[in-house]
């Protein structure tokens, strides 16, 4: 096998076999390791002082195409303190993170990649991985003797090592409520905000206190500040939420709003750089800038193409991996500004991820990651530092649920085999089947294999983990479950009622880990009719790591009672030719009746509930395989 280029370099020899052997086939071959590189590390580990202090500003649901730095038509002249700290620094144009909002922090926040950090899909599996041996990005740093604050969205997913933080959940603004914080020394305080209150900007005094604080401090600094714009408020109308800047002419105007926000999280950021200004801090202050994910499809705007001198719309949006599997849902903004390091502005084209945060930050902090830890990321601090013997990355991974690709700076792998080249990205991309590219497919087949996602956290394992055994109830007229399996199954894997839980195997099976329980809201049920209680099974499998739809099972026993002398189950309007359902009853789980069905567009089963033994009721769905018209291109069978 070919020896990876990070460790044909000679520095931290040691590092690199005692930390890198157990996972080298995990990571593209080659790094930024070099040997100026070791004495500048060393120096900063003598001198501590030297060590940049480190801002991550991560807006939420912002695409490149929000900034007027990447061309954007619409918000050209929107962010002029943004724009100006890329045309200082450093603007990467090709930069991944996750395809919504939990899985980017996860990576974020853990250096991984989705199958081994949980967060298979937008809903964060918080307590699969957790545990002594689970990376954190601000443990790094504060185990290097940096002072760790965090401020905002869902800071809390990878808690350990932080000193103080203060955050949320996702839209949280205007309306009353409770925000969690700690302090230094102190446990976990919750304070209630009152009706008026806008959050985002108790996050911004929060975070130029903090800067004063720091200060005052004799350590280097790291300071997430995960924003709460410009996401909406899920079900709110409009969406997108007034800033106190908004003209109450344009509070029911999303796009306008849309603009308010972007012109807030620029005015935030201008107070940030002038608030280490003001301290003498900002020239030894590394200050990232990223997005979550690209912007919603509402709020997408059209962005200049160098190649045909035009402005073109990003090929996707937010969640659009799962969807479409389509560039803008992980493609983001990153800009890095550092007077002290770096001299020359320029437009990176190399390709990075959120994974590539974690080792970065640990190369700048002079320190090394644990032994016990594995991360997917790719140390950029050598292109920050300007050192000429940095080398980019191969490729970057990208996955929402069963989606996931390997993405090079020209071509990229999709899960199902197919070749894209890349050329028009982000702009779109074209399937390519080039004999002369097949040693290239090859060796990015050959990543994904070493990778093995399948083999790592899905969602049947962290189901397994989390709900072995366990059955809830459900009190459901309309039985959404099986509805939402049934729109997975014939392929609509979207998630058009904005309930806030697009994982569309969470829904099916009903829980939701960010509403706090396993039990969603649902229907009120009319009287006389018997809550289920769902026993689930696994109905999804991998097969030559192509998702298939198995058979959806539930069963459930109804036990006699007073106020229920029988049971129904309403079926909404189906696939009915690409999905069968049948009902079984029986007093003692030994004979089994079939229950016929009534009802035409809802389907309707119903029977009595016996004095002695209740009722034992199973239902089965599965999925009928439909002929492909002629021609047709093989692809994902799940979400055709």
């Amino acid at each position: 096998m070919k020896t990876p280029d990070f460790l044909r370099s000679a520095r931290n020899v040691h590092l690199a076999i005692a930390v890198l052997m157990p996972f080298l086939t995990l990571i593209p071959g080659n790094s930024s390791a070099a040997d100026p590189q070791k004495a500048s590390v060393e120096d900063a580990v003598s001198a501590p002082h030297k060590r940049p202090n480190i801002i991550f500003i991560l807006m939420d649901d912002a695409g490149p195409d929000s900034l007027g730095c990447y061309g954007s038509e619409q918000f050209a002249q929107t962010t002029p303190q943004i724009d100006k700290l890329a045309a200082e620094g450093l603007r990467f144009t090709r930069c991944f993170a996750g395809p919504m909002c939990s899985p980017s922090r996860y990576q974020l926040m853990t250096g991984q990649y989705p199958f081994r950090n949980g967060c298979v899909a937008s809903v964060g599996m918080y307590d699969y991985s957790a545990g002594p041996n689970r990376p954190s990005t601000a443990l790094t740093l504060q185990n290097a003797g940096y002072y760790t604050v965090a401020a905002g969205k869902d800071v809390e997913i990878v808690r350990s090592g932080l000193d103080e933080f203060i955050g949320q959940g996702t839209g949280f603004y205007w309306q009353a409520g409770e925000y969690r914080q700690q302090l230094p020394g102190k446990s976990v305080a919750k304070i209630t905000k009152s009706e008026g209150g806008y959050f985002p900007d108790i996050l911004q005094k929060y975070v130029l206190d903090s800067l004063d604080a720091c200060a005052k401090k004799d350590q280097p600094f790291f300071i997430f500040y995960s924003m709460m714009n410009p996401h909406g408020l899920g079900g709110g109308k409009p969406y997108t939420q007034r800033t106190p800047d908004s003209d109450p002419a344009d509070f029911n105007n999303d796009q306008a709003l849309f603009r308010d926000n972007m012109e807030y999280i620029d005015k935030a950021v201008g107070e940030v750089v002038e608030r280490l200004k003001k301290l003498s801090l900002l020239d030894n202050t590394l200050i990232l800038i990223a997005s979550d994910n690209g912007a919603i499809a509402a709020n997408q705007s059209k962005m200049h193409d160098p190649a045909s001198g035009t402005f073109r719309k990003i090929d996707g949006h937010k969640s659009d991996l799962r969807e479409g599997n389509r560039e803008g849902a992980c493609l983001v903004p990153l800009i890095a500004y550092w007077p002290d390091q770096i001299r020359k502005p320029a437009v990176i084209k190399d390709v990075v991820d959120f994974t590539d945060i974690l080792t970065t930050y640990t190369e700048l902090a002079g320190t090394k990651i644990p032994n016990e830890w594995t991360v997917d990321g790719h140390s950029f601090a050598g292109l920050l530092k300007g050192d000429p013997s940095w080398k980019p990355r191969e490729w970057i991974y990208a996955q929402d649920g069963y989606q996931w690709y390997l993405r090079g700076p020209d071509f990229r792998l999709n899960v199902d085999g197919r070749l894209f080249d890349m050329k028009d990205a982000p702009f779109g991309m074209t399937e390519t089947a080039a004999p002369e590219l097949a040693p290239l497919r090859a060796g990015y087949q050959s990543a994904l294999d070493r990778l093995d996602p399948a083999g790592g956290i899905t969602y049947e394992s962290y189901q397994d983990q989390r709900l072995k055994n366990k059955e809830w109830a459900w009190k459901v007229r309309e039985f959404k479950p099986l509805q939402q399996w049934v729109n997975y199954a014939s392929g609509d894997a979207a998630d058009p009622d904005q309930d806030g839980v697009p994982n569309i195997f969470e829904r099916a099976f009903g829980w939701s880990p960010n509403r706090g329980g396993d039990t969603m809201p649902a229907p009120k049920l009319s009287e006389n009719v018997h809550p289920w209680v769902e026993k689930r099974t696994l109905p999804f499998t991998l097969s030559n790591r192509i998702p298939q739809v198995g058979a959806l099972e539930l069963a459930v026993h109804i036990p006699p009672d007073k106020t229920s002398t029988s049971w129904e189950l309403s079926l909404p309007p189906i696939v009915n030719d690409c999905v069968r359902v049948s009902v079984e009853s029986s007093t003692d789980k030994n004979v089994w009746t079939p229950v016929e069905a009534s009802g035409a567009d809802v389907i309707t089963f119903h029977g009595p509930i016996t004095a002695g033994e209740g009722v034992h009721l199973r239902l089965r769905a599965e999925r009928v395989e439909q002929q492909k018209p002629a021609g047709s291109k093989p692809g994902n069978q799940a979400a055709e």
